[in-house]
């Protein structure tokens, strides 16, 4: 008898925490926070994307790799509104990244300013020379930015699920928004 009380009260519990967590809010931070966890659909999607840069040796693709994985980390993000409409919710959300794009642009102009630095022994421009510069900006880069993002949520059979982001908000959360 004490064996099925536990196991209603444990279902009880199990179906009750389902629940508190199939809210906008919730499911816009479980998102969230799977890449501040390193989540492996996360680092599935960043492979993905590390496949398909041409320009990197095997190196660069790893290197970029950890850069990334310490980015999403390190980022915080703070909901500061949710609106539901129906079966339609908007959750405003400020997330707080390292600046890639301040690193990224500072790159660019020292290719426009000195671009012989990343040219190989035949005077011939280097991509792999810029890319460990590009590289090593990243690894650099320390300064936060903050962005406000929208995220669509769309209730399906009773579940609360994110909609798909657009590029500037992936960005957004890469760090590489163009502000």
């Amino acid at each position: 008898m004490k064996k099925i009380l536990l196991l209603l009260i444990g279902l009880i519990i199990l179906t009750g925490c389902d629940e508190l967590s199939n809210t906008p809010t919730k499911r816009v931070e479980q998102f969230l926070r799977k890449y501040q966890s390193l989540d492996n659909e996360v680092l599935t999607d960043l492979d993905g994307v590390l496949e398909r840069e041409e320009n990197f040796t095997t190196e660069q693709r790893e290197r970029y790799r950890e850069i990334m994985r310490r980015h999403y980390q390190n980022m915080s993000f703070e909901v500061k509104d949710e609106e539901i409409d129906g079966n339609r919710a908007t959750i405003t959300v400020e997330i707080t990244v390292t600046d890639f794009n301040m690193a990224m642009d500072e790159a660019n102009q020292r290719l426009l300013e000195e671009p012989e630095i990343f040219h190989n022994e035949q005077g011939e421009h280097d991509i792999s020379l810029f890319n460990n510069y590009r590289l090593d900006r990243l690894d650099e880069a320390r300064e936060k930015v903050k962005y406000t993002i929208h995220f669509r949520v769309t209730r399906t059979d009773g579940r609360w699920v994110v909609d798909p982001l657009d590029n500037n908000s992936l960005d957004k959360i890469n760090g590489s928004f163009r502000y």
